[in-house]
């Protein structure tokens, strides 16, 4: 059993609105891309003062299991999938890239596991990087607002707040 803190100490209320220890899972396929993707969050998570550990599985095919393994060891708060699908690489590329997207969203809300997703589909290999890294970067910084929005949430003294309603 851990060390309990009361809410009202101040390094303690400092440490909870800042660092928040996220998994950024990232795939192999695609390596040059996902690295472009991976770089712009980490710029985001740091510049938001949280720590992350970066973690490659082969394919995206990959990310659904590998999040659910990792995400159970309850050592982060969220989780960033990074990957980038092309066109006609498999036979099955876009049915793999819609039903992981699916198996995520899916994770993320019975689980209630915070789970960004900066995954991409393209036509062809030829992908503007600036785009890929304004892309990774709104998706980081929207895991990291995500985060914030939560904590106050959770944070809240539900008694000041919804009148006369009672709570189980």
């Amino acid at each position: 059993m851990g060390v309990q803190v009361p809410s009202s100490a101040p390094l303690f209320n400092l440490f909870w609105s800042i660092m928040a220890h996220i998994l950024i899972l990232r795939t192999k396929q695609n390596d040059e891309l996902t690295a472009v993707m991976a770089r712009a969050i980490v710029d985001v998570l740091n510049a938001n003062g949280h720590t992350y550990d970066e973690i490659l599985v082969p394919s995206i095919k990959d990310l659904p299991i590998s999040l659910n393994m990792l995400a159970e060891s309850l050592n982060y708060e969220a989780s960033i999938c990074v990957s980038s699908i092309i066109k006609n690489e498999h036979e099955d590329t876009k049915l793999h890239y819609q039903e992981v997207i699916r198996c995520i969203y899916d994770y993320s809300t019975y689980f209630g596991h915070l789970v960004g997703q900066c995954i991409t589909y393209h036509e062809n290999s030829m992908v503007e990087p600036k785009g890929l890294s304004n892309y990774a970067r709104e998706v980081g910084a929207n895991v990291c607002e995500l985060i914030k929005t939560i904590r106050d949430i959770n944070s809240m003294d539900s008694s000041g707040y919804g009148g006369n309603i009672k709570h189980n």
